[in-house]
């Protein structure tokens, strides 16, 4: 493959992806990290996740992909996303499940982390189930690429701002 093409994201292992075989996800410097915008991709169907993952990163966002909730689970300690992008119908454990265990994390840097679910179920039960169990957001599919980098954006600037408040606020961690 011509090295002046962008590769595409290939499995490390069960159910994770990254843009290459030799590259960490998220892997920067600690400077670099404050400026860094960086999502998780929880979604089961690869072509959909490279897709989403491919734009973002043409967007300035720096990407990773978890094709399973166990798999998420164990990547949100390891990278500590900006965001989570999640789907609701995933292998392992459902969307569902992965929202409540990030909201009772005890560290409240990670169980703080702004989660976007991401999924076909479309119904007002479902929709409010998620933002009960803790999702920030709520897209169905299809949904607009356009759209999700302008929440994201959003979602992440406020999250941001909120941690360095609370970190030069008297009393604050």
């Amino acid at each position: 493959m011509n090295s002046s093409v962008e590769q595409p994201e290939i499995p490390l292992s069960d159910g994770v992806y990254t843009t290459s075989s030799n590259e960490e996800p998220f892997s920067v410097t600690s400077r670099q990290n404050d400026l860094q915008r960086k999502i998780l991709i929880v979604e089961d169907e690869p072509e959909l996740a490279v897709l989403l993952g491919h734009y973002l990163r043409n967007k300035g966002f720096v990407t990773a992909i978890a094709g399973d909730g166990l798999t998420a689970c164990r990547m949100i300690n390891a990278l500590r996303p900006d965001l989570i992008l999640l789907d609701i119908k995933i292998p392992e454990l459902n969307g569902w499940e992965v929202c409540r265990l990030v909201r009772k994390i005890p560290d409240p840097a990670l169980a703080d982390i702004p989660i976007m679910m991401l999924t076909a179920l479309s119904t007002d039960q479902d929709r409010a189930l998620g933002l009960k169990l803790g999702a920030d957001d709520y897209m169905t599919k299809p949904y607009s690429l356009k759209e999700i980098v302008l929440r994201a954006n959003k979602m992440i600037g406020r999250h941001k701002s909120d941690a360095k408040q609370e970190r030069t606020t008297p009393g604050g961690r």
